[in-house]
């Protein structure tokens, strides 16, 4: 996985690609969402970009781990989270 951290005993993963299809599909370690079993948090704090298929990425995650959360993310990201009904993935249910 990419920019691992571990932070006590807890896991944080920080990721530094670009969450967009293009990246998504090169990299067989972003692919893998099962490798995320025991990360607790992602920090989105390095992504610039994402489309549609980076957050249907992260939906993805957070379906397959429901405890798992997400910090750091840009205003544009949470935007685009309402815009496609997955307000969820940030802690905004409205």
């Amino acid at each position: 996985m990419n920019g691992a951290n571990e932070v006590g005993d807890k896991k944080n993963l920080v990721l530094k690609n670009d969450l967009v299809l293009n990246e998504l599909c090169s990299s067989n370690e972003v692919m893998d969402t099962t490798d995320f079993s025991c990360v607790e948090n992602i920090d989105l704090k390095d992504v610039q970009t994402i489309d549609s298929a980076g957050l249907a990425y992260l939906a993805q995650l957070k379906i397959l781990h429901p405890k798992l959360s997400f910090s750091g993310y840009p205003k544009k990201i949470v935007l685009l989270s309402k815009l496609y009904g997955l307000s969820f993935l940030f802690g905004d249910d409205e």
